[in-house]
């Protein structure tokens, strides 16, 4: 009966067991309506309940009820009222009256019949305030369902409101990142396999200019324009989709130190580029026709050439390496400008998780071996087919079959090796190692170069060394290389672009030194994505300004990294001091 917060207890006369002291009782007891215990009087604690002074024989018990209240006719929504078991009165607590003790109206019922008609009555009044207030606590629990299924409707509409409104936002930022994409690409020409036949006439040997190990190369005229087209072997690529991945990759790289892509002809997989008279970097160095060797000026400024190529196809938003890097595929323009061709297997590197051995401690030397590996992620592709120049691939590529831009650092270290010293590939780093082991480095340099100063050709050493590891993690990074190559340049002290000179009248200043925004001599030259070289100032005001497209061509720029323009910024400097 402690227990009971709202006991709703009925005076009832009969003989019975009070359910908290189990003695007999006879008379009068108090019934618990919702605990069904029958107790004496004095041994509950709640000794009274309320009666009206209009009704007072009536007792009134608390149920929950939406009803309006008898005497004020108000509702108050669902609270607890006082409702008379007899008459159905209901009442507010405000209004019931005076509260006062209860007294049993009904003695003179004495008969067993009347008796048990009082006691069935208060059974049947007890029955129905409980069945009202189970029935109002349903009505209750019933609404707050329609009102929670209401708002989970309006919810799942909401939801699939701003689901629609997000794929519709996802498809239209595909749709324009796809034309984004097709702009980007610098524009290049289709040609057909009749017009290459035309220009080449039919491909004859008298036009062929050079042979890889990926296809043949021959010149000829298109659309009046002197040009080399690149015939690829079938089996040098993997089908269709391969070459048009090469032709993608090929149609957005633009630096003065790339070979310019012209178009394609899809018919015969043919690569279409600008022709350089000068050939290639393998048949200068060897004096091929009679040509005069290159001096170590000239050599110095290739090395910087080719780093400052590689610092840009490295430092793209998708990584390429050209994984086919030699002396035949350097050629040289007019200028003996060295540009870089043959991206016959070039690649756009992913991040690829990678297991390698870690290294031992010290301390694991006086231990018995074991094994430890580490992982890490490193931007690169693994290909089973191993196509390119034996004697300039990364050692870890033949092992391995994955080409990262390590292994274009380890070819460029060949090259710069073979510049110093005029030697062929093949075991040129342990013929340059033996050469500073013995003391005998001057031995090993080309004299046809002319007189190498001695620290010149010593840092080169170091460098070719450095960049020829046979180890992949200990070859340099470029970009933090770049610093001590121009200053070898610097030293060289001939101009980056020697036949300027013959480009100028006598107060002319190169047009490649120019910003085509500001139209003044540029100081922090720098690459942007539509391939152009800007005033770095002058293309950051452009960007910031909001501007998505190039200055020149008008066409979306796919993304806004700028790359520096080393070797164009050290021929300007070198030009400025030429020409006070």
């Amino acid at each position: 009966m402690d227990n009971c917060v709202y006991p709703l207890l009925h005076l009832c006369k009969g003989s019975r067991i009070c359910d908290l002291c189990r003695e007999p009782v006879e008379g009068f007891y108090y019934r618990c309506i919702p605990c069904s215990f029958d107790v004496h009087p004095h041994c509950t604690k709640i000794q009274q309940i309320v009666r009206t002074e209009s009704h007072p024989e009536h007792s009134l018990c608390l149920v929950p009820s939406f009803n309006k209240c008898s005497a004020c006719k108000l509702s108050n929504g669902y609270i607890w009222l006082y409702r008379c078991g007899m008459c159905k009165v209901k009442l507010h607590i405000r209004c019931v009256g005076n509260v006062m003790p209860m007294e049993h109206s009904h003695d003179n019922i004495t008969s067993s019949t009347n008796n048990n008609r009082s006691n069935h009555g208060r059974g049947v009044t007890g029955a129905r305030v409980q069945e009202e207030r189970d029935n109002a606590v349903q009505d209750v629990v019933l609404e707050e369902i329609k009102i929670i299924q209401s708002r989970l409707e309006l919810l799942q509409i909401e939801n699939k409101k701003l689901q629609d409104e997000r794929d519709n936002a996802v498809k239209e930022a595909k749709e324009l990142l796809g034309s984004a994409s097709r702009q980007s690409h610098v524009a290049f020409s289709e040609f057909l396999l009749l017009e290459l036949q035309q220009a080449t006439e039919n491909f004859s040997n008298s036009h062929k200019i050079g042979e890889g190990g990926f296809g043949s190369v021959f010149k000829g005229f298109l659309h009046n324009t002197m040009v080399a087209i690149k015939i690829l072997h079938p089996e040098s690529l993997q089908g269709k989709p391969e070459f048009e991945q090469e032709v993608a990759i090929l149609s957005r790289m633009r630096h003065p130190n790339l070979v310019t892509f012209i178009g394609a002809c899809s018919e015969n997989s043919a690569l279409i580029y600008e022709y350089l008279p000068n050939g290639s970097l393998e048949d200068r160095l060897a004096c091929q026709g009679g040509t005069p060797p290159l001096t170590w000026q000239v050599r110095t400024r290739i090395i910087g050439e080719i780093c400052c190529a590689l610092l840009f196809l490295h430092s793209n938003p998708k990584p390429i390496v050209h994984g086919d890097l030699t002396l035949a595929n350097i050629l040289l323009d007019g200028n003996l400008v060295s540009k870089l061709s043959d991206f016959g297997i070039s690649r756009l590197l992913t991040e690829t998780n990678t297991t390698r051995p870690s290294k031992k401690t010290e301390s694991d030397t006086t231990r018995p071996s074991k094994k430890t590996e580490t992982n890490t992620n490193t931007l690169m592709h693994r290909t089973k087919h191993l196509r390119g120049t034996f004697a300039y691939m990364d050692p870890e590529f033949l092992r391995s079959g994955e080409i990262t831009v390590k292994s274009d650092v380890y070819s460029f270290g060949i090259i710069i090796l073979q510049l110093l010293t005029g030697k062929p590939p093949t075991n040129i780093v342990a013929g340059v190692e033996e050469a500073i082991e013995t003391d005998s480095l001057h031995l090993i340099i080309d004299k046809s170069a002319g007189e190498w100063p001695f620290v010149q050709a010593k840092k080169l050493v170091n460098l070719g060394l450095r960049c020829a590891q046979m180890h992949r993690r200990k070859r340099p990074d470029l970009e933090s290389e770049w610093k001590s190559v121009q200053s070898l340049m610097q030293a060289a002290s001939l101009s980056v672009l020697p036949s300027y000179k013959s480009q100028l009248d006598d107060k002319g200043i190169p047009s490649y030194f120019m910003c085509p925004i500001f139209q003044e001599v540029m100081k922090d030259p720098c690459i942007a994505a539509d391939g152009y070289t800007y005033e770095t100032e002058a293309i950051k005001g452009w960007l910031d300004s909001g501007h998505e497209t190039s200055p020149l061509t008008n066409m979306p720029l796919p993304h806004t990294k700028l790359t520096p323009n080393y070797a164009l910024r050290s021929a300007i400097k070198q030009w400025l001091l030429e020409h006070p």
